[in-house]
């Protein structure tokens, strides 16, 4: 799971203990948290791991999901709950570098997540967890970059039709 250590990735580890899955929580900065909620999963009689990592950077993903296979066994299923809030600014305020950070973190950390965990799971031959995520690369890439494009569009449309 990442972003694991706190708000909903937090209670979504607690979920999936209640439920009997093992829990590999994943956080980037907050190790203590990060910790503390995975003995919370231990508490309820499951085992767990906290893993730091930048989900944007992909050799750090790997080595999580590494992590993961060594500590739990073989993945077979993928939260994808990291992500980060972009200062609230109009389109024209906001720094370019940040548009850049925001979009490796939510939209490529979660893709280089998914690869992943669709790679071991395939080889784990449990392919029904990830059923909308499995599929052509090409036409996910299009699908996807489509789907960022539309947000962008709507919520500048939203932001230049409200006074903020």
């Amino acid at each position: 799971m990442t972003g694991g250590s706190r708000g909903i990735g937090a209670a979504t580890a607690r979920l999936c203990a209640r439920a009997g899955w093992d829990v590999a929580l994943n956080y980037a900065h907050d190790a203590a948290a990060a910790e503390q909620v995975a003995d919370e999963v231990r508490a309820l009689g499951r085992r767990a791991l906290a893993l730091q990592a930048d989900v944007a950077d992909e050799q750090q993903v790997r080595r999580m999901f590494e992590q993961v296979d060594a500590g739990l066994g073989r993945l077979t299923g993928l939260v994808n709950n990291a992500g980060i809030v972009a200062p609230r600014a109009r389109l024209e305020d906001m720094a370019p570098e940040r548009w850049r950070r925001v979009f490796e973190v939510n939209v490529m950390g979660t893709l280089l997540c998914c690869q992943l965990a669709a790679q071991g799971i395939r080889l784990a031959r449990q392919i029904g967890p990830l059923r909308g995520v499995v599929g052509e690369p090409q036409p996910v890439a299009i699908q996807q970059g489509a789907r960022a494009l539309q947000g962008l569009f709507d919520s500048i449309g939203g932001e230049n039709t409200k006074d903020h």
